[in-house]
């Protein structure tokens, strides 16, 4: 391996970011290169890249990761790794540089050898000397950030104390996208514990069998967290959700539920009417309110309190780290980014891009905020649209307090 000088890390900033200006401080004329990266949380360098006049490409490991890199980069060539990723028939001509970043795992011995053939020009970025290129016979892999989240693994559960953030997503609230955020943020230190029943409630028991399993994971996002407890271990849990209006949140479901009710789990079909697809958005809130006058509880307040008690939610809201809205979706977590530099947490600074949206289907919901048909049909929604107002001035008094 060819060993260049690395730099002292870059204080208050986050990790990836940081390993990145400590690339582009070795790597300086990059203007019409083809540069392959090869990993999953790879926005911060794609944009670095394409910024400085890269044509880039990426290297991503699931089709799960190629839905979210396209996410943010509509036009940017990414394929999926697989066995043959490495035969350079596989590509329009060779690379000028490949980055070695994330998500190879045991095989990457191997794998860095059939890398070589795409590229002459293979670097990574090592744990403890910095970037470097790559070179065979090979001496060492213990490369960033892959190599840090393995560290971070083999801590016992009992002896780690840093804070964990626990993303409370609730449905329809923006938090698809927050979670595209929080995986760059955080790479394999972001661990998604979601389960497809809409059911189940994820409760202090469960947090407590859980977390030990993933002693590496430095934020934690789930639909169906219902309890809060104050640690975990030795864990300080920050606990932060964004909420909406209510209607605006409700008239979000219909369309989302219309648009992807054929792919819905059965699961979340059986809370869904058999006629759904044939009911207009009035039908489906008055469906919602025969239901709430049943004792079946599904708004935003019903999270933080089972029974509906508006005063019980306010309390346990009061203790959470952040509640955001999400009308106001970048300066909430502007505002998160603040609080959490203050416990050595960094956001990528991007603006988020909307996932999961639904707005090729307003057509069918119109300007149905303000007609009083529907806001008839919502009173069922009083008591979170009193949490919602709330968390809303909560949220300014906090922008204010922080400058945001």
């Amino acid at each position: 391996m060819t060993e260049l000088p690395a730099l002292s890390p870059a204080t208050g900033l986050n990790p990836f970011v940081a390993s990145l200006r400590r690339f582009l401080a070795i790597h300086q004329n990059l203007a019409g290169k083809r540069i392959l990266i090869c990993g999953n949380n790879v926005s911060v360098f794609v944009q670095a890249l394409q910024d400085a006049g890269a044509q880039v490409f990426v290297a991503c490991g699931t089709p799960v990761d190629l839905k979210r890199i396209k996410r943010r980069f509509h036009d940017l060539p990414v394929a999926v790794r697989d066995a043959t990723f490495t035969n350079p028939d596989r590509h329009n001509g060779s690379y000028d540089l490949v980055i070695i970043w994330d998500g190879v795992g045991a095989s990457l011995p191997q794998w860095l050898q059939g890398t070589l053939q795409l590229s002459p020009n293979v670097w990574a970025d090592s744990l403890t000397r910095g970037w470097i290129q790559i070179e065979f016979p090979l001496t060492e892999h213990i490369f960033f950030p892959d190599a840090a989240v393995q560290q971070a693994r083999q801590i016992p559960f009992d002896q780690v104390r840093d804070p964990l953030l626990a993303h409370v997503h609730l449905p329809k609230n923006g938090g698809s996208s927050i979670n595209d955020l929080l995986f760059e943020s955080f790479g394999y230190r972001y661990r998604s514990l979601y389960v497809h029943d809409p059911n189940i409630q994820q409760d202090e028991d469960f947090l407590n069998q859980q977390l030990p399993l993933v002693p590496q994971a430095q934020v934690i996002s789930s639909h169906n967290f219902r309890a809060f407890p104050e640690k975990i271990g030795h864990r300080p849990m920050l606990y932060f959700t964004f909420l909406r209006h209510p209607l605006a949140r409700h008239l979000s479901y219909y369309r989302y539920a219309r648009k992807h009710y054929h792919s819905l789990s059965p699961e979340h079909l059986k809370v869904l009417p058999e006629n759904f697809l044939e009911m207009s958005p009035q039908d489906y809130l008055r469906f919602e309110a025969e239901l709430h006058d049943q004792g079946h509880r599904f708004g935003q307040l019903h999270t933080f309190d089972p029974q509906g008690d508006l005063a019980k939610a306010h309390q346990i809201l009061s203790d959470f780290f952040l509640v955001g809205v999400t009308e106001q979706l970048e300066r909430s977590l502007n505002l998160l980014r603040k609080k959490l530099s203050c416990v050595g947490y960094h956001l990528v600074e991007f603006p988020v891009h909307r996932a999961n949206t639904t707005e090729d289907l307003y057509d069918q919901t119109g300007d149905m905020m303000a007609d009083p048909d529907v806001q008839a049909a919502a009173g069922y929604l009083e008591k979170d649209q009193q949490l919602y107002d709330w968390a809303l001035r909560r949220f300014e008094h906090e922008c204010l307090m922080y400058g945001v």
